[in-house]
């Protein structure tokens, strides 16, 4: 993998997206628009593609790290889990063994890196 984001700067853009995220849910509550109707929704999906190329040399890696991206925002809330979410965990092949618990945006960052061995 190429030379990738600090993990400062790595934690400050998922803050940032976090703080973003939470005007559009106010937002989509005020507007009662459905994400695809709303086109804020669309700068969303860029920003974690071009997070996901800051740590990927080819497209096929750009594509996994974009998906764990999306599903650690989306679907783990920010890695919180809680109600309607699923828990920040990565499984092994068989999803029986615990491998990584992914609750903090630190242990996001590392295990992106860890990708590249």
């Amino acid at each position: 993998m190429k030379k990738h984001l600090s993990k400062d700067k790595f934690i400050h853009y998922i803050a940032g997206y976090a703080e973003e995220s939470a005007a559009f849910d106010k937002l989509y509550d005020l507007t009662h628009f459905d994400d695809y109707e709303n086109p804020l929704c669309y700068s969303s999906t860029h920003f974690l593609e071009l997070l996901s190329e800051a740590f990927a040399d080819t497209d096929e890696q750009t594509i996994i790290i974009s998906d764990i991206l999306s599903w650690w925002v989306y679907e783990t809330a920010f890695g919180r889990g809680g109600s309607g979410y699923v828990e920040p965990i990565i499984y092994d092949e068989t999803c029986k063994k615990e491998l990584i618990k992914l609750d903090t945006v630190d242990k996001l960052y590392d295990y992106l890196i860890s990708l590249e061995d």
